[in-house]
């Protein structure tokens, strides 16, 4: 029996390894944004923190699909359903749920862009 942290580790793995095939421009936003997000979200909040990565880039795109694929295998999303209008609708519990589990998957993220990808903290994307 795996742990849920194992299982977020794992699916981080595959996912940041699908950005690897990118280009190294594309990577360093991919990673710049998965570095940044988790600090964006505890000063902006979770859907202020979305919809500005959102707005940003493909990559930034990209990182919103990884977590809502988080999401929907830890039954916090349905298959479905949009992460932001689920955000934007959701009730306090169902939003901290959310925030709770969305700093955790990037946590991993953070661990793998760093570890894979070469993305250090400070580094800007071009």
């Amino acid at each position: 029996m795996r742990t849920r942290d194992q299982v977020r580790a794992e699916r981080a793995h595959a996912l940041v390894s699908q950005i690897q095939t990118k280009s190294l421009a594309d990577q360093k936003k991919y990673g710049t944004m998965a570095l940044k997000l988790p600090l964006l979200i505890r000063t902006a909040g979770l859907l202020g923190a979305l919809e500005f990565v959102n707005g940003r880039n493909d990559e930034g795109r990209t990182l919103l699909g990884h977590i809502t694929s988080h999401l929907v295998d830890a039954g916090l999303l349905g298959q479905n359903q949009n992460l932001m209008h689920t955000t934007q609708t959701s009730d306090v519990t169902s939003y901290l749920r959310l925030t709770r589990e969305t700093l955790a998957v990037l946590l991993w993220h953070k661990r793998f862009t760093h570890s894979m990808l070469g993305v250090e903290q400070g580094d800007e994307a071009s």
